[in-house]
């Protein structure tokens, strides 16, 4: 082969490498994260939800997460699995919510190599919290994974949050201690007539 040629498939194969190369780092990464990532609430509010969403995966079959947050500070009240896994058609078989206060469990899983698994992005769970206290509690999902239709584990990234909660824990509850109150003016009412007629009779 004449030496042009050998230029010019050395360079040929070369450019294929590099696309190759440029294709699989523009390949878009898999993560699970919360959403949204950062939250204020009023105490007074009441529930409020977060959910745990996952981008860009393939042939999901099944996830598991623990939520790891500050029990002082929130409650979780639900979890209910979101749309995404059941997507292709599979049946789901989850687990959940379980664990200790500031820890708590979830997880989904579907039987079968086929139908094939979700594949995209979207809602995994749906997380419902109650405010217990003022103050500030990071959201972490620990022990986070996401498996094939095979029981492989599909390489992802795993995002944070937090949550501010506002109010809730100063100044006093007028509307339980109204009747406490009222009817403690009314013992004194009833104390000062029976002692204005003691002292009156006493006088006389």
């Amino acid at each position: 082969m004449p030496l042009g040629w050998k230029r010019v498939w050395g360079l040929s194969a070369l450019l294929v490498a590099a696309l190759g190369a440029s294709a699989v780092a523009a390949q878009p990464q898999t993560v699970m994260r919360l959403e949204p990532s950062s939250l204020v609430v009023q105490a007074e509010e009441g529930s409020f939800s977060v959910q745990v969403l996952a981008d860009n995966v393939a042939n999901l079959g099944a996830f598991q997460f623990t939520l790891v947050y500050d029990s002082g500070v929130l409650e979780v009240k639900e979890i209910e699995r979101g749309p995404l896994l059941t997507s292709s058609g599979r049946t789901p078989y989850c687990e959940g919510p379980t664990g200790p206060a500031g820890a708590t469990k979830f997880a989904c899983v579907t039987l079968g190599a086929s139908p094939p698994g979700a594949t995209g992005s979207g809602v995994l769970a749906s997380i419902t919290l109650l405010p217990r206290g003022a103050g500030v509690s990071s959201l972490r999902l620990e022990r986070a994974l996401m498996g094939d239709v095979l029981g492989n584990r599909l390489p992802a990234s795993v995002g944070e949050g937090s949550v501010t909660v506002v109010g809730g824990g100063g100044g006093v509850k007028w509307a339980l201690w109204g009747p406490v109150i009222g009817g403690g003016a009314l013992v004194l009412l009833a104390g000062g007539l029976v002692g204005r007629r003691r002292l009156r009779a006493w006088r006389h």
